[in-house]
């Protein structure tokens, strides 16, 4: 099961997350972005997102990196950007989830990074 959140249009890091389900064992993987924060704060948010759901939920950072969002135009460039703390996203598994998620939008994957930042 694949899910995604992004809400910003334009260039911003995100995660990979792998969150597993402590109640049913159901695993998800989430592309998440938030436009101006660092790696761990996307980490951090999202896992204070998750604490007013009933249920209990493991958190896995499988690796992070840089998006930009074109919703107009419907296109997204992820490029070869990573997280030095976490480590580089599974190309693979981030434009499943996109295809998945973004139907109709054009994906361009490992272009040279944009500068939204040093990497946290």
């Amino acid at each position: 099961m694949f899910a995604t959140i992004i809400e910003h249009t334009g260039v911003a890091k995100f995660l990979l997350l792998r969150v597993i389900s402590k109640t049913n064992l159901v695993v998800r993987f989430c592309l998440v972005s938030h436009q101006g924060l660092d790696y761990s704060d996307i980490l951090a948010e999202y896992k204070y997102e998750l604490e007013d759901e009933e249920e209990l939920y493991e958190v896995t950072c499988l690796g992070g990196g840089e998006i930009g969002m074109y919703h107009d135009e419907k296109k997204i460039i992820v490029t070869k950007e990573k997280s030095r703390a976490y480590g580089k996203a599974d190309e693979v598994l981030v434009r499943m989830i996109l295809k998945q998620t973004y139907l109709g939008y054009h994906i361009k994957m490992g272009v040279q990074a944009f500068a939204v930042g040093a990497s946290s």
